[in-house]
């Protein structure tokens, strides 16, 4: 009998370096693999935006941002969204009053998103960040300085050193999952429901150093840009040109004598941080069977958005509507039933829904998600109506919204300032097209060639609108959050602005 609930949300991890959606990657995820094998893999999966803040509040309240309030990220969260958002329920509450213990390990995102849970980490704390501060220090000071001596002196000594230094300071970092094992283990016989949030894919990427030498072979020297010339090309005044200058810097200390310190550089090292949360989701899997309890717990495992890494001109981040950063992976596994793919178009809005009817609790409030259980069977009865389009918006660093169908993607400009506000140029026209049947990667804008399917779907991008919800309107009490300041500086530390 299925009695909890684990989720794992690998922070900006692109679906294509997942094993079950791309064989070419099928290394990095051998724990993912295994889970799809016995589960149900969501093909064609969708996040709500490609920020944190509203993406993860999509799927506690099962609604778009328009429904529960938050489209903002960070600081740019504006008092008339915290308003709204309080009047939403959120899923920890729910399964709190049907009698479940509430577990959240790993990224503290603090403020509305802490509500209903029983154990909730530290911000800034060792879960938040799987990095103790002293550690975070030596990498940011004293490895740089450290390295161009030893380089400077002896290339060899250098990698000797440098290789028994990484593997001194890479113990056994599993601190989330062993927070939540830990957490797991104090409930005692109520049901459980816990979340664990990974940010080993989310920049800067920080994997072993054997991992970022062993995904180096994937790239070759045509593939690869020095981060100063990319620093350049954006100019030192801009998010992204700080961040490759920064990055460039950061890493020279370790050279890598095939590519240096380039774009190859930095996708090797986020693939290597794709295996290394595969190995801590593994961990958590294995816990639970040393629990007795995997057999009794169903396991979801989903990324909040994707990563741009260098697609469209977009680097190292998680802006842009396109699939690399709204596309996320999922994987659902519920003891006893079968293992299936669905090619259904789903979003992280139907999360919510889906363990509350799978539980048999009611959410109290209304939903944009549908449950998933019709499908998890893999066999749905006729009980699943398909979707048509999805739909996702950004306004973090730009202001634009996108409604994707199985063969079109149509973004639209919101506002009147196309300029990104970290790249500080225009990565697209106000308008886009794109034919995913004959262009998936979505790299040729046919705007100009086909005015009939603009017209139809931007009058079903604007239908869809305003078929969602609408969040409440915020009382006249204002809203804050002791954690808030501490948040913002965890943000901005990850490099947000």
């Amino acid at each position: 009998m299925v009695d909890n609930v684990a989720v794992v949300v690998v922070d900006a991890l692109r679906s294509d370096r997942v094993g079950v959606y791309n064989q070419d990657y099928a290394d990095l995820t051998p724990t993912i693999n295994q889970l799809g094998e016995v589960g149900t893999v969501f093909t064609r999966a969708f996040s709500t935006a490609n920020t944190t803040d509203p993406a993860m509040t999509s799927l506690h309240t099962g609604r778009h941002p328009k429904g529960h309030g938050i489209l903002n990220h960070g600081d740019r969260v504006t008092d008339t969204e915290k308003g709204r958002v309080r009047q939403v329920t959120m899923l920890p509450e729910i399964l709190t009053r049907e009698g479940f213990t509430t577990i959240k390990a790993g990224r503290a995102l603090g403020r509305w998103h802490k509500r209903g849970f029983d154990t909730y980490p530290e911000v800034g704390g060792f879960d938040d960040t799987d990095k103790h501060p002293i550690v975070d220090f030596w990498d940011t000071h004293l490895e740089t300085r450290l390295g161009r001596l030893l380089y400077g002196a002896s290339d060899t000594l250098g990698h000797v050193i440098a290789t028994t230094y990484r593997r001194l300071r890479e113990s056994d970092d599993t601190s989330p999952i062993d927070a939540c094992l830990d957490a797991i283990d104090d409930v005692g016989n109520r049901p459980f429901y816990g979340l664990v949030h990974l940010m080993d894919t989310h920049a800067s990427y920080q994997p072993r150093e054997e991992l970022i030498r062993e995904n180096l072979d994937r790239y070759d020297a045509s593939e690869n840009t020095p981060l100063t010339e990319m620093a350049e090309k954006y100019g030192i005044d801009t998010v992204t040109g700080e961040r490759c200058e920064y990055w460039s810097r950061r890493y020279s200390n370790w050279k890598d004598e095939r590519h240096g310190i380039g774009t190859a550089h930095i996708a090797a090292r986020y693939d290597g941080s794709v295996r290394e949360a595969d190995e801590k989701i593994g961990r958590l899997l294995a816990g639970l069977e040393e629990r007795g309890q995997r057999d009794e717990t169903m396991v979801i495992v989903l990324a909040d958005h994707g990563e741009s890494l260098t697609d469209h001109g977009i680097l190292h981040d998680h802006h842009g509507l396109y699939d690399c950063t709204t596309r996320i992976p999922l994987v659902i596994d519920v003891p006893g039933e079968p293992s299936t793919r669905r090619d259904d178009l789903v979003q992280i809005t139907d999360i919510m829904p889906t363990i509350l009817d799978y539980f048999g609790a009611e959410a109290g409030q209304e939903t944009d998600g549908r449950s998933l259980c019709p499908l998890l069977s893999g066999d749905d009865h006729g009980e699943w109506s398909p979707r048509e389009s999805v739909l996702a918006e950004e306004a973090h660093t730009q202001r634009r919204r996108t409604i994707r169908t199985d063969k079109k993607k149509y973004i639209r400009l919101l506002d009147d300032d196309p300029i990104c506000r970290y790249c500080g140029l225009e990565h697209a026209p106000p308008e886009e097209l794109y034919d995913l049947r004959s262009d998936p990667s979505e790299q040729e804008n046919v705007i100009e060639d086909n005015p009939d399917s603009v017209d139809e779907l931007r009058e079903r991008l604007c239908e869809r609108c305003a078929e969602l919800l609408e969040a409440p309107e915020p009382s006249d009490r204002a809203v804050s959050y002791g954690d808030e300041e501490e948040i913002i500086e965890h943000f901005e530390a990850l490099g947000y602005r």
